[in-house]
């Protein structure tokens, strides 16, 4: 799932109208939600806080996979691969 956010400024300047999109990762279907003024600092809070969320889950990736899979794993370097 992606969240994102963006200010939309409707007719006139001193109206912005927030909204938010929230994109499925199984489907890749985007949908936009209306935003109350109200709420506005408490979603884009939520937003950021998603956003540092998902950099350290891609961080935490990264490092399980270079753990699993060593970067500069060389082919048939097991004593017993082959012998079959």
């Amino acid at each position: 799932m992606e969240i994102q956010d963006a200010a939309v400024t409707m007719a006139a300047p001193s109206m912005v109208h927030i909204y938010t999109s929230v994109t499925a990762g199984n489907t890749g279907k985007t949908t936009g939600y209306y935003v109350p003024q109200n709420a506005e600092a408490q979603i884009r809070h939520g937003v950021d806080a998603w956003s540092e969320l998902q950099d350290r889950l891609r961080e935490l990736a990264a490092l399980n996979k270079e753990r699993i899979i060593p970067a500069k794993a060389k082919k048939n370097n097991h004593p017993f691969r082959n012998r079959l």
